[in-house]
């Protein structure tokens, strides 16, 4: 929450975009992590969000994240999603192989990590 909290003074006057994009890049790590990643138990909550997310859905949510993303942010806007998505994929393969796969607490971490990755990134790009 204190990185957060952070990056977004970091972001200075362009404070509403990073309050908009950060959310929505983690939200899609967790989309992302769901859609390409197996659930790390038959029981768990990771299966039931893997039941849940279909290519179609995946696809979808891709598209409208990187259009917002396009026009709330411009390229900082984009390279946040960059960056988030290169973290999020380290991350999911490096539980993948030591969990077996994802769980529900991994995604929430994914979702945390992701907003606070944007946040990083954005501040970086909307202060200048």
């Amino acid at each position: 929450l204190l990185l957060k909290v952070v990056w977004l003074e970091a972001a200075a006057a362009n404070w509403w975009q990073a309050i908009i994009l950060a959310p929505l890049w983690g939200r899609w790590a967790d989309i992302y992590g769901i859609f390409w990643f197996p659930p790390a138990r038959e029981g768990g909550l990771g299966r039931s969000f893997r039941e849940q997310v279909q290519q179609r859905d995946f696809f979808t949510v891709s598209l409208v994240t990187v259009l917002a993303a396009a026009v709330v942010g411009g390229l900082a806007g984009m390279l946040a999603g960059v960056a988030v998505w290169g973290v999020t994929h380290v991350l999911a393969r490096w539980w993948t192989r030591d969990l077996g796969g994802l769980t529900g607490d991994t995604y929430g971490a994914l979702c945390e990590i992701g907003e606070v990755v944007a946040l990083a990134v954005l501040a970086a790009h909307l202060a200048r």
